[in-house]
């Protein structure tokens, strides 16, 4: 009697274990899940972030302390330039009128008020 007592309670205590590591393993396997989950924010958000990042840095290549060369190209130039250009002449008499490479002749002669490029004065 007391051999089949044993056989039943070791048989409900292996049913109880058995229920108990069945719900740690689905716990654990939530839990995984929810990692998951948040790894794949993390790395969108990094993904996010960085791209903003890169905007922000190329948005402010020009810095606030005006460091860095200054450019010859501003208003009155681009003026002078196509004027030069309307009576006919070549960008590299006008590169020597004004004292500019012939790139950035070429560069004002053909640019619109959207593409100029203040030196902050």
């Amino acid at each position: 009697m007391i051999n089949k007592d044993f056989e039943s309670w070791s048989k409900k205590r292996l049913v109880a274990e058995v229920k108990l590591l069945h719900k740690l393993i689905n716990e654990a396997d939530e839990e995984l899940k929810k990692h998951r989950d948040n790894e794949a924010n993390v790395l969108r958000l990094m993904a996010e972030y960085k791209h903003k990042l890169s905007d922000v840095y190329w948005a402010s290549s020009k810095n606030e302390r005006g460091a860095g060369r200054k450019t010859k190209l501003n208003d009155d130039v681009i003026v002078k330039a196509k004027q030069y250009r309307a009576d006919g002449k070549s960008f590299k008499e006008i590169s020597l009128l004004m004292g500019l490479s012939v790139g950035l002749v070429h560069r004002a002669s053909n640019s619109t008020k959207q593409e100029v490029v203040h030196d902050g004065k």
